[in-house]
């Protein structure tokens, strides 16, 4: 792990005619040089197992955007997309991580309650080092009581050199590591938990889809059915209307008959001088017919 103390966010290069660089272009190189100086040559059969993960914090102080003052910011290797029916593990992409650490004012009035508290209060104390509270501030995290020779230099320093040289420098590195760390691991869980909700989710909207699939089947069946019982009841109704037409012809046809039969028993009786009463009765026996309508059928057709 490499951390790195900038006093302004806005780097310089002393090239002529450009305005400077970023600091987190200048982050990743470094962990790209750290991560590649793991391996002497890369050639054939070289072992790439031996890789070890790479950190680098950076902290800057001084000219932060206003509404980036203290803020973190992680950089790290992710896996954006994945078709493959197994995820690679995490560990064999994510080689470096990138911190960025930016305060912005010489006195920090963050809550206790925000992300990040105790490592901005601690790094404001650390990066500026002439307050009057500097000392409670420090030991609140570091604990000198068993250092009596630590502990006399750390209260008389005077700048931050000092801090440094009297060993600060290293125990705030074991805060800022732990402190980091805490928080990429946090990160690490919180990321992984959204990747098994993405992948709950994904499943879910697969049996969605299948459902549907399977939905849309039935709807086509059911329509496929209705549509046929529409073809046979349209069949049925105009083999009904037929049956209908054709029973009224017969019908008609009946009846015609039967009247032609009446008219030629009346007029073949008329014929043979057979009496009125006995042409009525034979009417009523052979077309089961009343006594009155015998005598209509008479009257109509005796005198044509």
């Amino acid at each position: 792990m490499q951390m790195e103390i900038q006093a302004s966010y806005l780097s310089k290069c002393k090239c002529v005619g450009t305005l400077g660089y970023p600091i987190e272009k200048r982050g990743l190189y470094y962990l790209a040089r750290r991560l590649s100086s793991q391996l002497s040559l890369a050639l054939e059969g070289t072992d790439y197992n031996q890789l070890s993960k790479c950190y680098s914090i950076f902290i800057c102080r001084d000219d932060i955007p206003q509404e980036d003052c203290y803020s973190i910011s992680v950089y790290e290797i992710t896996n954006t997309k994945n078709t493959a029916s197994d995820a690679v593990a995490r560990e064999n992409y994510d080689l470096m991580t990138l911190v960025v650490i930016k305060l912005g004012n010489e006195v920090y009035n963050g809550d206790k309650e925000d992300d990040g508290y105790d490592l901005f209060r601690f790094l404001n104390a650390i990066m500026y080092p002439h307050k009057e509270d500097f000392m409670s501030t420090i030991t609140e995290y570091i604990d000198y009581s068993e250092n009596a020779e630590l502990w006399k230099e750390v209260t008389q320093m005077s700048n931050l050199e000092q801090v440094v040289h009297a060993g600060v420098r290293d125990d705030a590195l074991k805060f800022v590591r732990k402190e980091i760390q805490a928080m990429i691991e946090a990160a690490i869980e919180v990321a992984e938990a959204a990747n098994q909700a993405a992948e709950t989710a994904n499943q879910a909207a697969e049996a969605a889809n299948q459902a549907a699939e399977a939905a849309n089947q039935a709807a086509e069946t059911a329509n496929q059915a209705a549509e046929a019982a529409n073809q046979e009841a349209l069949i049925a109704k105009k083999e009904a209307s037929t049956a209908k037409i054709e029973a009224k012809t017969a019908k008609e046809e009946v009846k015609a008959a039967k009247e032609k039969g009446i008219k030629t028993l009346i007029l073949d009786n008329l014929d043979e001088k057979i009496p009125r009463e006995r042409i009525i009765l034979k009417l009523q026996k052979h077309f089961d017919l009343t006594e009155e309508k015998s005598a209509f059928y008479y009257e109509m057709y005796a005198n044509i």
